[in-house]
Formats: structure tokens, C-alpha cells, sequence
């Protein structure tokens, strides 16, 4: 599947806005009654906002389509996607990371993890998922 450019795009724009607060270990958590997103949870919210799923839904934990870690089959497939962890290539290009270790792992911030997805898939047209 080819990823979707404009829609990858708007995840980084949204990954440096500064309009989400950033946690790790869910999609979704509310910390303080403030929702706070993992990178991917950042991801589903753009795919509410833009009719693709519907709003995340609590019972016990936030879940976007069921899911509470990883991205849903739809929205996997509305930015192209190809694995619901995508893996995006390290700056030397010798390794991959999957998002979910950038910002639950590695603790990168979201600024960082957009600056992957920018290198990875813009810039160097580097295919997503095949590790």
C-alpha cells in the first residue's frame, strides 16, 4: 500500500503543533481530565477529526475501534500504512524503530518522532514497515 503523502503529512504538522499533550503506554489516557495521546493516539484523533473513525470510546481505558495500543486497520490504511506500528529508519538508515518505541521507549517527543516521519517517508521516500 502507498502511503498517503498529504495525510502523513498532516500527523507531522499535528505532531508539532504543540496541541497535544504526550503520554506513553495508550493510544489515549486523561490525565487531570486533559487527554494525553502516545504519537499513534495523535494519529487516530486526526482520523476522528476527518470522519475516517469514529470518536474514541472509554470503557476502563480509551479505545479507538477496540484498539488501546495500536493503530486500527482503518486508520492504518487511511495514511498507508503498512503495519500498525509503523517502523521508520533511524538518521544513519542502519536500523528501524517503530513509533511506539520512539515515544514510549526512547521517549522522544513528538517534535522528534515527526522529524523521523519527515526524514523517513518525505524526504527520502523510505517505505514504511519493512524492516
Amino acid at each position: 500500500m502507498a502511503l498517503n503523502q498529504e495525510r502523513v503529512m498532516l500527523l507531522i504538522e499535528a505532531l508539532e503543533s504543540g496541541d497535544f499533550n504526550q503520554i506513553k503506554g495508550a493510544l489515549r489516557i486523561d490525565v487531570r481530565d486533559k487527554p494525553c495521546f502516545c504519537c499513534l493516539g495523535v494519529a487516530c484523533e486526526l482520523a476522528v477529526q476527518h470522519g475516517v473513525i469514529p470518536p474514541a470510546v472509554y470503557d476502563g481505558r480509551w479505545k479507538y475501534l477496540g484498539e488501546y495500543e495500536h493503530l486500527p486497520r482503518l486508520v492504518r490504511d487511511w495514511y498507508g500504512f503498512s503495519d500498525d506500528d509503523p517502523h521508520l529508519p533511524t538518521a544513519d538508515y542502519r536500523h528501524y524503530l517503530s513509533m511506539v518505541t520512539l515515544n514510549d521507549g526512547r521517549h522522544e517527543s513528538f517534535k522528534e518522532i515527526a522529524q523521523f516521519l519527515r526524514r523517513a517517508l518525505l524526504e527520502e521516500n523510505t517505505e514504511l514497515g519493512d524492516v
